[in-house]
C-alpha cells in the first residue's frame, strides 16, 4: 500500500493538540458525533504530512489569519484552505478541513475563532518549553561548594 493509500482510522494525531483531557474528551464526541462509529474514511497519510507541515508553520498560519481576526471575524473553512496555500504552497483536503473543524470548533459555529485553533495549537506546540527545564545541577553544585566550603573551614579552624 502507498503511502498516499494508508488511512489511519482515528485523527488522533490531531487530537493530541488537546490541552487537557477533557478538551480531547469533547473533541472526541465532536468527531464520533460528526463521523459516527461506523467505518469512516479516517486522515489518509497525505493529511497527516500535511498537518505536520501546517505545525511546523504555525506562526505564518496565524499572520495570514490575522487579518480576519483583525477584523473581528472568525475563519470560515475556506479562509482557512487559503491561509494554508498562501503558507504552505498547497492546498488543504476537504476532508482534513472537515475534521480540523470538527475537532476546534467548539462551539460549532462552523468558523474557527483564534483562541478555539491558533493558541490551541500554539499552547501544545509549545507545551513545557514556557517553563525553565532546571534538573537541579545548579542547586546541586552550590550544596557542593557550599558544603565543600565548610568542610574546608572546619579543617582549617576558621569560624563562619
Amino acid at each position: 500500500m502507498s503511502p498516499g493509500k494508508c488511512k489511519i482510522l482515528q485523527p488522533s494525531m490531531i487530537l493530541r493538540h488537546a490541552s487537557s483531557e477533557q478538551k480531547k474528551k469533547q473533541m472526541v464526541k465532536r468527531v464520533k458525533k460528526k463521523f459516527g462509529p461506523k467505518p469512516n474514511p479516517g486522515v489518509n497519510f497525505e493529511d497527516v504530512k500535511f498537518f505536520d507541515r501546517l505545525m511546523g508553520c504555525l506562526s505564518d498560519i496565524d499572520t495570514a489569519l490575522g487579518m480576519y481576526y483583525a477584523a473581528g471575524t472568525s475563519i470560515t473553512p475556506a479562509e482557512l484552505n487559503e491561509a494554508c496555500k498562501a503558507v504552505t504552497g498547497s492546498s488543504v483536503s476537504n476532508h482534513l478541513v472537515d475534521v480540523l473543524f470538527t475537532i476546534f470548533d467548539e462551539n460549532n459555529d462552523g468558523e474557527l475563532s483564534r483562541k478555539e485553533f491558533v493558541h490551541v495549537l500554539k499552547s501544545r506546540n509549545s507545551r513545557g518549553l514556557q517553563k525553565s527545564r532546571e534538573l537541579g545541577q545548579a542547586k546541586l553544585m552550590n550544596s557542593v561548594v557550599a558544603c565543600s566550603a565548610k568542610a574546608v573551614k572546619d579543617k582549617l579552624g576558621i569560624e563562619a
